[in-house]
């Protein structure tokens, strides 16, 4: 429980960027729904051919921001922590 506050330890500022940055995943979720809605719309209506370019533009960035907005929601500014690395890595 405590590891999810952690946030708490770091004073005010710390809590205000975790508060922003989770209002900005809220937001790219809206963004993302708002998307899907949009391409709904777009695809039900009858037209003639294959999809075009640009409903796959849509499509891509209505991905896009659904996983980095729930990525910011869930994580806030826990996503931006340093991970040690164990000593035997192949990346080190």
């Amino acid at each position: 429980m405590l590891e999810k506050l952690h946030f708490a330890s770091a004073g005010t500022i710390g809590l205000a960027k975790d508060i922003g940055l989770r209002a900005f995943g809220a937001l790219l979720l809206a963004a993302s729904y708002g998307m899907a809605l949009l391409l709904h719309r777009q695809l039900a209506t009858p037209h003639h051919g294959q999809a075009t370019l640009a409903d796959l533009a849509i499509v891509a960035s209505a991905f896009a921001a659904l996983v980095s907005g729930l990525a910011f929601a869930v994580e806030g500014a826990g996503l931006f922590r340093l991970v040690p690395m164990p000593p035997r890595s192949f990346l080190t």
